[in-house]
């Protein structure tokens, strides 16, 4: 079951405006002075098929990302992941900064960054990297950077897009040089199993909960895989298959009215108390007081 029906109250936003199928080969770039829908981003959504940039320049705002609050402080900069439910609250009266909405196809003739950009998304299997507050020279390289994108965006030149393509790709980059995120070569066959891994759990984790079921899939044993998760992402192979597992549940229980029973059963529990149970020892509530929660 996809997440747009399985997540029917959930909105898909582009531009604050619902749309019900996704965009490729896109971008968009706005300053917070220029967003007039910023009241729309108070309501929980997501971007199908879009990451989005946030840099502050000045000022501060709050963000919820799947039911946890973030402070985005001045010379910090976000980078969410498509799909990810977030919302944005509270934020200071000297609010400034850049945000970009880019589709992966937009800058998939990049062969070098997408290398990077693919390694250090599925690196980290959270759904976001936000980076600390950037030091004065990065600071300053970074402001650059967005303000001649927002330049390039608003410019009528034909070339813009391939303008705005070469700048994202330096961006990007430069986010992995600032912050040591090391590219692993394809050679690699830890890290390289590990992405595949995360794939095949972004896919299949409402029909597979057992690390039996990739690591058969991956044609290794789950010894090997547990191993390696443990390697690239400090983390047993079955804990990021709860983590997973129990983030996905949340969704259907702030965002539908499924029963828990059917949400159980939507990802392979047949015994219902199995499945409070696990989400109890992950959430530190059960799946009703947690419902409860956010009512």
């Amino acid at each position: 079951m996809s997440r747009l029906k399985s997540i029917k109250s959930v909105p898909n936003y582009l531009e604050g405006k619902i749309i019900s199928e996704p965009v490729h080969d896109y971008i968009r770039i706005k300053t917070f002075e220029e967003i007039e829908s910023f009241q729309v981003a108070h309501i929980p959504h997501f971007h199908e098929l879009l990451y989005q940039f946030c840099y502050i320049t000045e000022g501060s705002y709050t963000i919820e990302i799947e039911s946890n609050k973030y402070l985005l402080a001045k010379n910090t900069i976000l980078l969410l992941k498509p799909g990810v439910i977030h919302a944005s609250f509270e934020h200071s009266k000297d609010l400034q900064g850049y945000i970009i909405h880019f589709s992966h196809d937009f800058f998939s003739l990049y062969a070098s960054v997408n290398n990077f950009f693919k390694d250090f998304m599925m690196k980290d299997y959270s759904v976001f990297f936000l980076t600390e507050q950037l030091m004065d020279e990065d600071a300053q390289f970074f402001r650059m950077i967005f303000k001649e994108m927002t330049n390039d965006y608003k410019s009528p030149e034909y070339m813009k897009n391939e303008l705005l393509k070469s700048f994202l790709n330096i961006l990007l980059l430069k986010m992995y040089e600032s912050y040591e995120i090391v590219q692993h070569s394809q050679s690699n066959s830890a890290a390289t199993l590990f992405m595949k891994f995360l794939n095949l759990l972004d896919i299949h984790i409402r029909k597979w909960n057992k690390v039996s079921q990739y690591a058969k899939v991956l044609n290794i044993s789950t010894d090997y895989l547990n191993k390696i998760a443990k390697q690239e992402g400090n983390r047993k192979a079955g804990e990021i298959i709860r983590d997973k597992l129990v983030l996905e549940a949340q969704r259907e229980l702030i965002y539908t009215d499924k029963n828990i029973s059917e949400i159980a059963y939507q990802f392979n529990f047949t015994d219902t108390s199995h499945f409070w149970k696990v989400f109890k020892k992950n959430a530190g509530l059960s799946p009703k007081e947690y419902r409860e929660k956010f009512k």
